[in-house]
């Protein structure tokens, strides 16, 4: 009331916000602000209860089964984590992001053609994903080595939707950039990003 901020411990902000959503259950918003909190500070065992039960109560928001499945992902719960991140696939068609963390569920379980497969259909659903193309780029890259993967990636990169966008140079060129010795490549494929564009 008097402007003056309140610093608030992280087991009472967490006990408020569970209470806050216990003094009205339906709000499934108010579940989204909890279980959001207890993401953030990697409360992952609370947050899957409280995802699984604002998906139980009807939260067909695609957000909701991709938070879900990313928190069961975090605890390595991979079965679970799989039919989650596949229910919100099919409520989220647009969204490249529920493919990105199947991706990661099937790396964890070392089926190569699974993650393969789910990172290309990240890529089909949003071809101007930098992320899934980064995601690429590294698979390929772990794999098969450097020029490899930047063969793939041009390979990919041509075609009706691909053709299109600079999402793929700009992930190669964020990868280049992460260290100071490959900085004339980032510089090379920052330019190949802008001339795409």
């Amino acid at each position: 009331n008097e402007g003056r901020p309140i610093a608030i411990g992280l087991e009472d902000l967490l006990a408020g916000l569970e209470k806050h959503w216990n003094d009205d259950a339906s709000d499934l918003n108010r579940g989204r602000i909890f279980a959001n909190e207890l993401l953030k500070y990697q409360k992952f065992e609370k947050a899957e209860t409280v995802f699984a039960k604002i998906v139980a109560k009807g939260g067909l928001q695609g957000d909701d089964w991709l938070a879900l499945g990313v928190t069961q992902l975090q605890l390595e719960k991979l079965d679970k984590a799989e039919s989650t991140l596949k229910g919100a696939q099919n409520i989220m068609k647009t969204n490249p992001f529920p493919s990105l963390h199947l991706a990661k569920v099937y790396k964890a379980k070392k089926d190569e053609a699974g993650e393969r497969a789910a990172v290309l259909k990240a890529i089909e659903i949003e071809p101007n994903a930098v992320d899934a193309w980064g995601y690429f780029f590294q698979l390929e890259h772990e794999k098969n080595g450097e020029e490899a993967a930047i063969k793939a990636v041009e390979e990919l990169a041509v075609g009706e939707k691909a053709g299109k966008t600079s999402a793929p140079y700009i992930a190669i060129q964020g990868f280049f950039a992460q260290e100071e010795e490959n900085r004339e490549k980032a510089i090379t494929w920052a330019k190949k990003a802008v001339e795409r564009n």
